[in-house]
């Protein structure tokens, strides 16, 4: 019986690189988790409506972001009359509420290219 064989060039390499795809990937995403939030940070302040500029500058807390597990971030603010501000159905005198939902809406299509460049990375770093 005829026996094939197969040499593939690079396999050692290729599976060695691969060990690696949960940290390249871990940083990527760790990056675009950043650039996002500083994103949203960036929109969500631009929409609240300032009086006093309290509730503007506490947006975000001490850093703009934080890691409260791996993988997750969260912005917010610590000042009590944010969510009044969010959520109420009159208009605040110095602008419209919905602030942080429109912030964050005007940030999704800069999240998704965050993310979409993680990938590419890490696809480069891969492969290369």
């Amino acid at each position: 019986m005829p026996e094939v064989s197969i040499k593939i060039t690079g396999l050692s390499q290729m599976i060695r690189k691969f060990k690696q795809a949960p940290k390249i990937l871990d940083e990527e995403i760790g990056k675009a988790m950043s650039k996002s939030i500083g994103l949203i940070q960036r929109n969500v302040r631009m929409k609240t409506p300032v009086d006093t500029g309290r509730l503007r500058t506490s947006i975000g807390g001490t850093y703009g972001w934080r890691w409260i597990r791996q993988r997750m971030a969260g912005i917010g603010t610590n000042v009590k009359y944010a969510l009044w501000v969010e959520v109420r159905k009159a208009r605040h005198p110095t602008g419209t509420s919905g602030y942080f939902q429109k912030g964050v809406k005007a940030s999704l299509t800069g999240i998704t290219k965050f993310f979409e460049l993680a990938m590419r990375r890490t696809a480069q770093k891969l492969t290369r």
